[in-house]
């Protein structure tokens, strides 16, 4: 998905400031982070579907270099 994701936007010609990226993959944000540092990458994380601790959360954010989370906790 990553290398096609980032031949779109490429052809698009957007700068990077227009574009983020959200993912709920945290392999698919190091990718993309990789791939296009320039970029702005978020990790979604459904606490329903993975009961995270906070501590947890944070370290994984920082290990694939997402630039931010979102915490989707819908009941």
């Amino acid at each position: 998905i990553v290398p096609e994701l980032v031949r779109v936007l490429e052809a698009a010609k957007l700068p990077p400031e227009q574009t983020a990226v959200i993912a709920f993959s945290t392999a698919v944000v190091d990718t993309v982070k990789k791939a296009r540092p320039d970029l702005k990458v978020y990790w979604i994380v459904s606490l329903k579907r993975d009961p995270f601790k906070a501590a947890t959360v944070v370290e994984e954010a920082k290990r694939v270099g997402a630039d931010g989370v979102d915490l989707s906790a819908d009941d």
